[in-house]
């Protein structure tokens, strides 16, 4: 009797693809329609957030006076606090103009950064959701489309297979400055 290899879901997930400087680009440009799109995707990207971990941000969790967040990790990782960036002539690799005009924008009591309807958190699925349909029409293929391809990506850049600070353990200045650099060139 023939044998018929299954691949497992986990496996699966491990599977997807990284996205390039130039996705990202094309996946922030169609996000900015949005300015709380834009803010969750830029911050999931450049700190390596799981979709989880950018939904229970909390409005106490920004610094924009000092340029930091504090990220409560999942997944028995490490809480950290990281500097946000402001890049002059690159708004949107700006996360602090982009928090700001979010926040500005936001009109809701809730002490989370993105709130529900309701005034709760929004859920992880309502960012996979968002995400997926942002990366469709920015073009990305199906195996690009999963928002942990953001973190994928930053953790790549941190030097892939050695686990950093700026997602539980390490060193987060040499990941956030690869993130930049790699970022910064993709513009020209």
């Amino acid at each position: 009797m023939a044998t018929q290899s299954v691949i497992h879901p986990v496996r699966q997930a491990h599977s997807r693809k990284a996205l390039t400087p130039e996705e990202i680009l094309k996946v922030l440009k169609v996000a900015r329609e949005s300015r709380r799109n834009l803010a969750m995707i830029l911050l999931a990207y450049r700190h390596g957030m799981r979709a989880s971990e950018v939904c229970e941000l909390r409005l106490s969790d920004l610094d924009l006076k000092n340029g930091q967040i504090t990220i409560r990790r999942l997944k028995g990782s490490l809480t950290t606090t990281q500097p946000l960036t402001d890049h002059p002539g690159q708004p949107l690799l700006s996360e602090k103009r982009v928090l700001r005009a979010w926040l500005a924008e936001r009109h809701d009591a809730s002490d989370f950064v993105f709130a529900s309807q309701k005034g709760g958190r929004i859920h992880r699925s309502q960012f996979f959701r968002m995400f997926q349909s942002v990366a469709e029409r920015a073009g990305l293929p199906s195996d690009r489309r999963h928002p942990h391809c953001l973190k994928t990506r930053a953790w790549i850049l941190s030097g892939g297979g050695q686990r950093q600070s700026g997602f539980g353990q390490g060193g987060i200045r040499t990941q956030e400055h690869r993130v930049h650099s790699h970022l910064r060139g993709a513009n020209g």
